[in-house]
């Protein structure tokens, strides 16, 4: 059996407990806007318990938590410009790969694409990129969705 169909099963068994979950509790669904909260007040004291006990440490991750925020944005920032960068100026990839830009983003896409990717990378001229074909010699990327060109 593919794995559509396991996650079509899962897609509809997961809704249905939650719409059963929602359902009996109804008197705790609150709307909000266009959005449905459920309100509870499970957890309030274990936060307000971590909250005081651990002050610093929580201070401290949350300044990580920020800097790591801010560095994480930048490398996204340079990842979409070097992805632009190849799509406008590097046509062999582009006419290679056979996909929009955004296709990588979209779940199930056909397995031709990875071959697209194999005869591209199997096929580099030697004189440009004598370490990398000489490691992918051989190699067969797994079926996957994401291709990042960094």
């Amino acid at each position: 059996m593919s794995f559509y169909i396991y996650d079509i099963i899962f897609l509809v068994a997961f809704s249905l407990a939650v719409g059963i979950f929602l359902y009996k509790r109804r008197k705790n669904l609150k709307k909000e806007g266009l959005l449905y909260l459920y309100r509870t007040q499970v957890g309030i004291r274990f936060i307000d318990y971590v909250g005081e006990k651990y002050k610093k440490a929580i201070s401290f991750f949350a300044f990580l938590a920020i800097i790591s925020g801010y560095l994480l944005m930048a490398s996204m920032v340079y990842l979409f410009y070097k992805l632009i960068y190849i799509y406008l100026f590097v046509p062999e990839i582009v006419k290679a790969i056979k996909i929009p830009p955004l296709m990588p983003l979209i779940p199930y896409l056909p397995t031709a694409s990875t071959q697209a990717l194999d005869r591209l990378f199997l096929s580099l001229p030697t004189g440009k990129f004598p370490a990398a074909r000489s490691a992918l010699v051989g190699f067969r990327f797994p079926d996957c969705n994401c291709v990042l060109f960094p």
